[in-house]
């Protein structure tokens, strides 16, 4: 289907709702419940509905419970009037991109594996998220975080990476009191782009698959705690504000890419020599001496 839908409901209204289909089918200016009726146009070989520069503060379930059941990818982009998304227990991905969203509901039950934001007002990881038990990817980034508890997502058993770069994260912590599932299937873990100050990497003992930890450009001065992981591969503290780093006490015999490069370090970190598996050392662009 290449036409394209376009419907003024007044005489009054200056923006009118428009759809359209090519690879994915897109829906513009949508400003009620009643402009789900679109929904029923869309050819039963699409699998991505897009709705930009949506009009309303709430997308309710009611909305996107209209969206047939072939649809596995919904992308709401460019609408800073919305403030709210209420997720429905059927969608698979979804992908909010440029909005004005402050909060996310997610049904009881729900089937979501893919769930991405970029450029909002969140302040906090929704709550909900232990609703999205299928979940594999949370990607919040370009928002307004200010802290992450990996505890709040300790049942999500089926996640394997988590994204939260370029927010106002200052402080990182695990607060869980039970063995997590968690622990058994998070695999990346990206951090840059913050505000965190300080490191505590016994944290990350836990998380026995993670495999690739990010946690460039931010503002780090100090490192602290025994890093023993048998399966981390890559390892990314560039662009920081670190001094000195002692590596003596770590366990890491996977290790291969390790990144220090743009800190303040003026001697080499002691004892990486003796981490054998490393292939990739960056460096660069420290404050080393000529007799580091």
């Amino acid at each position: 289907m290449g036409g394209t839908l376009i419907v003024s409901n007044s005489v009054h209204c200056i923006v009118g709702l428009e759809f359209y289909c090519f690879r994915e089918c897109c829906v513009d200016n949508l400003k009620s419940q009643d402009d789900a009726f679109t929904f029923n146009h869309i050819p039963n070989d699409m699998r991505v509905l897009r709705l930009t520069k949506v009009l309303i503060k709430h997308i309710d379930q009611p909305i996107l419970e209209k969206i047939p059941p072939f649809i596995h990818t919904l992308k709401i982009e460019n609408s800073q009037r919305l403030k709210r998304v209420s997720v429905p227990t059927g969608l698979s991905a979804l992908k909010i991109t440029r909005t004005g969203l402050r909060r996310v509901d997610i049904a009881a039950n729900s089937f979501l594996s893919s769930l991405e934001i970029y450029k909002c007002d969140l302040m906090k990881v929704p709550q909900v998220i232990l609703n999205a038990q299928m979940i594999q990817h949370l990607d919040i980034s370009s928002c307004k975080l200010r802290a992450l508890n990996m505890a709040q997502f300790c049942d999500n058993s089926h996640l394997e990476s988590l994204v939260f770069d370029n927010n106002n994260i200052r402080f990182l912590v695990d607060t869980s009191n039970k063995r997590c599932s968690l622990y058994d299937s998070l695999k990346l873990l990206v951090l840059s782009s913050n505000k965190l100050t300080t490191i505590n990497m016994e944290l990350f003992n836990v998380f026995i698959k993670l495999n690739r930890l990010q946690l460039h450009i931010n503002r780090i001065t100090s490192i602290s705690g025994r890093l023993n992981h048998s399966n981390l591969t890559i390892l990314s503290i560039g662009e920081n504000q670190l001094q000195h780093v002692d590596l003596c006490d770590w366990n890491v015999p996977a290790m291969e890419v390790v990144t220090f490069t743009l800190n303040y370090l003026t001697m080499v970190p002691k004892c990486i020599g003796n981490w054998t598996s490393v292939k990739e050392l960056r460096l660069s662009h420290n404050k080393f001496t000529r007799n580091a």
